[in-house]
């Protein structure tokens, strides 16, 4: 397949590699996970000969029948670039192949490099992403009509029993969502230390496969404070999402927080991470979260 990819990217992207003749080098690429499953991503970095960094990736899967997985990353990340046209903070979507036997993808690669959040990274971070989603908020001019019946239809698909579900249910009755106002803006859904790319000209977010699988502001920097520090997750929302609803036309009174970052909560876990909520009970769900975010 390798050879396909290069015959493609030298026939297709002349301007991308200096002229017909050039010879490309492939890195494979592998995370801890990578290879568990038959729809993982395999990722193979291009270089060209004597250049020290790579200028195109590609993405592909270990079988053919596992495609979706590359088109869906594919479509996410164009969703992203249309949004995002005179931004550097994402990839760029070059091509995609599919000829019935051999599906891939190629895009630009994002400068910078994974390194270990501190405080002052953090903060970067959250305000790169808040400018983000204040430049694309003018895209879309809807709002959020029902975050109630949003919540609950979640709770309604999650893999829990029936029993636990009428009890989450119940515990959201007691909260009001009357004085939550959120426009609907597409969300990145994995913005982790993993995803993001730092350097010195600024950062880029990577992994777009769940691009779009919910377009609730906010649920991406509760991942973001979430897996930075699991215990300052309640500190870092309060400290923060205040001038992100500013900026993006929110309107959210501080006794709300506490329902948001529920709804948060139960959204990761019905959406990004269904698995778990296969062995969890209702009674675990709310006490796992009051002992963290209350």
């Amino acid at each position: 397949m390798i050879q396909l990819v290069e015959k493609i990217i030298i026939k297709k992207f002349p301007n991308l590699t200096n002229g017909i003749n050039t010879e490309l080098l492939f890195l494979k690429y592998s995370t801890p996970n990578s290879g568990k499953n038959l729809d993982d991503k395999v990722i193979f970095f291009v270089f060209k000969i004597n250049k020290k960094n790579p200028f195109l990736c590609v993405k592909t899967v270990r079988t053919y029948l596992a495609k979706n997985t590359v088109i869906k990353n594919f479509d996410n990340l164009k969703k992203l670039n249309i949004l995002t046209k005179n931004s550097n903070l994402f990839a760029r979507a070059v091509y995609l192949h599919d000829d019935g036997e051999n599906i891939f993808s190629i895009e630009t690669v994002c400068p910078g490099k994974k390194t270990k959040f501190n405080k002052k990274k953090l903060k970067k971070v959250v305000e790169e992403y808040i400018n983000f989603q204040e430049s694309i908020k003018k895209y879309s001019n809807e709002s959020i009509e029902n975050l109630e019946y949003f919540a609950k239809d979640l709770i309604k698909k999650s893999k829990l029993k029936e029993l636990d579900k009428q009890k989450i249910l119940q515990f959201i009755d007691q909260m009001s969502f009357k004085d939550i106002k959120l426009p609907r803006i597409i969300q990145h859904g994995d913005v982790t230390e993993d995803n993001v790319l730092l350097s010195k000209n600024g950062l880029c977010i990577i992994d777009y496969n769940f691009v779009g699988l919910i377009d609730i502001p906010g649920f991406d920097l509760f991942g973001l404070f979430r897996r930075y520090n699991q215990s300052e997750t309640r500190k870092l929302c309060y400290k923060y999402l205040p001038e992100y609803f500013k900026r993006i036309g929110a309107e959210v009174d501080n006794d709300n927080y506490q329902l948001l970052l529920f709804f948060y909560y139960i959204a990761e876990l019905v959406l990004r991470k269904p698995h778990l909520l296969k062995n969890m009970s209702a009674q675990l769900v709310i006490s796992d979260f009051k002992k963290i975010y209350f």
